[in-house]
């Protein structure tokens, strides 16, 4: 049975390139001397994204640690407003809401609070049981996050679907033993999260539609 749907945020419901990248360069602005481009910018956004301090406008030390709390701040204040939504994402979000029986989540490398404001934002707050999040010092990996909240909130690994654009994501939900589904059209590479064992794979919104409703309509029936 499929009770637990565990999505991802940016890169699978909000496309945060431009409100990201964005951010970054102005931040980097108050900063470094280097110029540039979103366009350098976005190729980075997968994974560690906050590296984009170090890798390209070469910060460091208390430079770094500086920058990256300014970009706290600006993201959260006005970058979050430059987010869109996938096409389709709101209206599958809509459908699998009123699903009797179905709790939707977000699992995001971003602290609760920060995913909350762009849901909120988006007027899908209210969609979600729960938020997950890193809320400790450092960086902990979507793999930890997932178990720790799991374990908290009592889901059944039997009953939950991982669905995310990264490997973080589809590694978090087979360490975590839910079924997992990877998107193509976020920040990730497809043949990365094939190779480590997706277990299905959406191009699109609507393709993720119909891989969650035949997966809900076959195990729940």
């Amino acid at each position: 049975m499929i009770r637990n749907l565990l999505f991802d945020l940016d890169g699978t419901i909000i496309d945060s390139a431009d409100s990201i990248s964005w951010t970054f360069i102005e931040t980097a602005k108050e900063f470094s001397d280097i110029k540039a481009e979103q366009s350098d910018v976005i190729p980075l956004l997968g994974g560690f994204r906050l590296r984009v301090f170090e890798d390209i406008f070469h910060l460091d030390g208390d430079t770094l640690w500086a920058a990256k709390k300014r970009y706290g701040v600006l993201i959260n204040s006005v970058g979050y407003k430059r987010e869109l939504l996938y096409d389709g994402i709101r209206e599958l979000l809509d459908e699998l809401h009123q699903m009797d029986g179905i709790r939707l989540y977000v699992c995001s490398a971003r602290v609760p609070s920060n995913s909350i404001i762009s849901l909120k934002h988006h007027e899908l707050f209210g969609h979600f049981k729960h938020v997950m999040g890193p809320t400790g010092p450092g960086a902990a990996s979507k793999s930890d996050v997932l178990r720790e909240e799991m374990a908290a909130l009592n889901l059944d690994p039997r009953e939950t679907v991982m669905i995310g654009d990264m490997v973080g994501d589809i590694k978090a939900g087979k360490d975590c033993g839910t079924k997992t589904i990877a998107l193509s059209y976020g920040f990730g590479r497809m043949e990365d999260m094939m190779d480590i064992g997706a277990d299905s794979l959406a191009h699109t919104v609507m393709e993720l539609r119909e891989i969650l409703l035949n997966m809900i309509k076959e195990e729940n029936s």
